[in-house]
């Protein structure tokens, strides 16, 4: 047989174990794109329709959009929205992205968009598996793979439309090339795979940065480990040569992939350095851990964190792999490997820990190479162990490799919120959510589907802290639970969605988040044992309802369409020097056009105002453009009479003037006074104040 055929034999089980390896990762990715959505998805699918228009325009200034810098994910995403507009003749969506103002199909495009990243880290997978077949031997490469392509937290990140997935994906690999260089430094092709992938890495995310002490760190032990005759030696020269091509090349292709970057070099460069000191010095302002809200977690937060994202498999092989790693380096064997991934994971975890900014997806780089360091751990407790196991060689690989299968099922089940996982050793979900703070929209879509269930669901209104993720699933209106610094939208819904990063972080108040959670909830969507989303029934007679409609103004309206149906007063006959509470209840006829002020006078019977009060309603946290045809709306306003008014029948008259500074607006009613501009609402006999 021909060396040719020899060599084919051996590539055949490799090129199948890839393939298999493809599929895997495709499969378990490809769950349900777009059924749901992260917060800065729809941010990163502006970007990316920006940047591929500036492109396509000839506009380099334009493709920076970000200090991220995000590059990588926006020629990605750009591309498949780009190529979706092509396919589809369909332009709109892509101009109506870039220019932050599409609000129809999001879910479809989300899933054009999240290709990107199921391919990207698909292929790293099996990228990954090629790497440490030198390294790992084939068998021991293909356990690394299979654990790469079932990550539980690597998955989670690996079908959506943002960055982090990429990162992890890029640093792994340039690390592993770097590896099998320094293997056989003859390889010279390595070393500037290991180049590229860094400068991708660095194209896609600050903490990147993290790979130049790391290089610096493998190269260093190289040396130490060649003085002491463990490994060839290479000289000191040479590892600098090999780190200065390697820092070169990486800043080469960071240049060459951002048109931005042709323009100025040295200021986007920059740049990137300079994002990196804001996420170290800037915190999210708002975060939880260990059973409180707190601005800044602390130095403790990712080592606790670490874990809970781990499989059962690879956290038992972690806490192994310092003892496998001293038996390795007693018996004089290569543990470059698990040396170097023990060091990787270490030091990002460190790294991180110093940053104020704080969460657990920051941390996704160390969890693909957890897994190598486990899969080499496997493979050495294997070959410890094999001789007291009596089964043959087939029979070993296939039970290996079902143990690494078998725990996957516990968040292969969750396809595809993935994100639902907590490592079942430290109690799952039920004490992740009393430990730190997650949630990144998993579960507002089956939220919106109960809702989308009930008969009048289009009619509905429902708030959510997350409502632009909330809207892409629900039939009905969906608003903010805030709008500025007013919190209380929900008494004009009839549905209150609670998410669970929210009420851990007792947003938007620990008072708001108190009350609710002291009802009922009407639906829970509970989620690898934690509950994601709440649905409450608004408590409309708990919060302070207002009076029903007392009498009708009859067929009352205001310009293009603000009627007044009703209102409602405390008392009918009063004295001088009382307080009266009167009830405005409006019902726009259409989409309101204009922001209305209300106008509210109380006047004498000598037609003098002796109170008014201008303003929007609801003190303008609830324009008059936010509010929905056919809608009841209210509000309260408590007037204060003179102690010296007239007696006699006085009258509320009021007006709705234009926000835009056009003045009143026509009234339709009950005119008062022949004024055309205004409406009699109600009248009031007041008798004089009391003699003292």
């Amino acid at each position: 047989m021909s060396i040719l055929a020899n060599r084919g034999e051996k590539r055949w089980p490799t090129l199948a174990i890839g393939l298999i390896l493809l599929v895997t990762s495709l499969l378990a990715r490809a769950q349900g794109l777009g059924r749901f959505s992260w917060p800065d998805e729809v941010t990163w699918l502006e970007r990316s329709s920006a940047f591929v228009l500036a492109l396509e325009q000839g506009d380099l200034a334009g493709t920076y959009l970000s200090d991220h810098p995000g590059v990588v994910p926006m020629w990605g995403f750009g591309a498949a929205l780009y190529l979706r507009a092509q396919l589809t003749g369909d332009r709109e969506p892509l101009e109506a992205l870039a220019g932050e103002s599409y609000d129809d199909d999001v879910p479809t495009q989300l899933a054009t968009a999240a290709l990107w990243t199921v391919i990207c880290t698909s292929l790293a997978v099996v990228a990954a598996y090629g790497l440490l077949i030198p390294l790992l031997g084939r068998f021991g490469a293909a356990l690394a793979g299979l654990l790469l392509a079932l990550d539980p937290f690597y998955l989670s990140h690996s079908r959506i439309v943002h960055v982090d997935g990429m990162l992890a994906s890029f640093m792994l690999l340039a690390v592993l090339s770097l590896l099998v260089y320094l293997k056989d430094p003859r390889r010279h092709g390595y070393l500037f795979l290991a180049g590229i992938l860094s400068g991708l890495a660095l194209l896609t995310k600050t903490p990147s940065l993290f790979l130049i002490p790391m290089v610096a760190l493998v190269l260093g032990v190289q040396w130490l480990l060649g003085r002491s005759g463990r490994l060839p030696h290479l000289g000191a020269g040479r590892l600098l040569l090999t780190f200065v091509t390697w820092l070169a090349t990486s800043w080469a292709v960071f240049l060459l992939l951002w048109p931005a970057a042709w323009l100025q070099p040295i200021y986007y460069t920059y740049r990137l350095f300079r994002a990196s000191r804001w996420g170290v010095v800037v915190s999210h302002g708002s975060n939880f851990f260990l059973g409180r809200a707190v601005e800044d977690p602390g130095l403790a937060f990712y080592w606790v964190v670490f874990p809970f994202r781990l499989s059962p498999l690879v956290t038992i092989l972690l806490l192994l792999s310092p003892v496998l790693l001293f038996w390795a380096w007693r018996r004089r064997k290569d543990a470059r490997l698990p040396l170097m991934a023990l060091s990787y994971v270490f030091f990002f975890i460190l790294m991180m820990s110093l940053a104020a900014k704080k969460g657990d997806r920051y941390l996704l780089p160390a969890y693909p190479m957890a897994d190598v360091l486990a899969a080499w751990a496997l493979v050495t407790l294997w070959q410890r162990v094999r001789h007291r196991v009596r089964l043959g060689p087939r029979a070993s690989y296939a039970a290996l490799v079902a143990l690494v299968l078998f725990p996957s099922f516990l968040w292969l089940r969750l396809a595809p919120y993935y994100g639902a996982y907590f490592n079942p050793l430290l109690g799952g979900g039920a004490v992740a959510q009393k430990v730190f703070a997650f949630g990144q929209g998993e579960g507002l879509d089956l939220a919106a589907q109960y809702l989308n269930e009930k008969p009048n669901s289009a009619d509905l209104v429902a708030v959510s802290f997350y409502p632009a993720q909330f809207r892409y699933r629900f039939e009905g209106a969906a608003t903010s639970l805030r709008r500025g610094d007013w919190d209380k939208t929900w008494l004009f819904a009839d549905y209150v969605v609670f998410y669970i990063s929210q009420v851990q972080r007792q947003l938007p108040t620990p008072e708001l988040v108190e009350f609710f959670e002291a009802q009922q909830p009407e639906y829970v969507v509970r989620l690898g044992g934690a509950d994601f989303a709440s649905v409450y029934a608004s408590p409309q007679l708990l919060s302070g309802r207002p009076p029903a409609v007392e009498a009708s103004v009859g067929d009352a309206w205001f310009g293009d369409g603000l009627g007044l149906i009703g209102y409602a007063l405390s008392a009918d006959h009063v004295q001088a020097g009382d307080e009266v509470y009167a009830t405005l209840y409006w019902q726009p006829l259409v989409q309101l056009g204009h922001d209305y002020e209300i106008w509210l006078q109380w006047m004498d019977p000598t037609g003098e105002a002796v109170w008014q009060q201008l303003g929007p309603p609801f003190e303008g946290r609830l324009p008059t453009s936010w509010w929905l045809p056919g809608r009841t709306m209210y509000d309260r306003y408590r007037i204060v009479l003179p102690e010296n008014a007239v007696a006699g029948r006085h009258t509320l008259v009021v007006r709705a003037v234009a926000a835009e500074g056009e003045g009143a607006v026509d009234a339709h009613g009950p005119i008062y006074d022949d004024q055309p501009d205004t409406l009699a609402v109600a009248e009031v006999w007041v008798d004089p104040a009391p003699l003292e």
